[in-house]
């Protein structure tokens, strides 16, 4: 699906876990993940214009997640418009139940580390 540039509700998904994944892990992105990300920036207006809430939210907390990792250049995002509660939305469900394993309070702040570096650059 990733190399068709085809979407669906399960993609939209798990690209965040796996982007996050890779830069917790400091892994390299895989080509596939990068094509569709260029391809999903080029087309976020086409992908949110579809009727189905729940693609646009995933939608949404994907471009959130390219824009606060700075996944691609600052250029391609600058009129990109993207929900105000976003942000709310970009903690895990159950992150209040997750708070208690040690790995998953060591990915938060390992993301937070990122994003924080990643502001500082710019």
């Amino acid at each position: 699906m990733l190399i068709n540039k085809k979407y669906n509700l399960d993609l939209l998904s798990s690209l965040v876990p796996m982007i996050e994944h890779n830069l917790v892990h400091n892994e390299k992105q895989l080509i596939q993940v990068n094509q569709f990300i260029n391809w999903f920036v080029d087309n976020y207006e086409q992908v949110k214009s579809l009727n189905d809430i729940t693609i646009k939210i995933k939608a949404d907390k994907l471009m959130y997640k390219i824009i606060l990792y700075n996944l691609v250049s600052k250029e391609r995002t600058l009129k990109i418009k993207i929900s105000s509660n976003i942000k709310k939305l970009s903690k895990h469900p159950l992150n209040n139940i997750y708070i208690e394993f040690d790995g998953y309070i060591k990915k938060q702040s390992s993301l937070e580390t990122i994003k924080n570096s990643i502001a500082m650059k710019i």
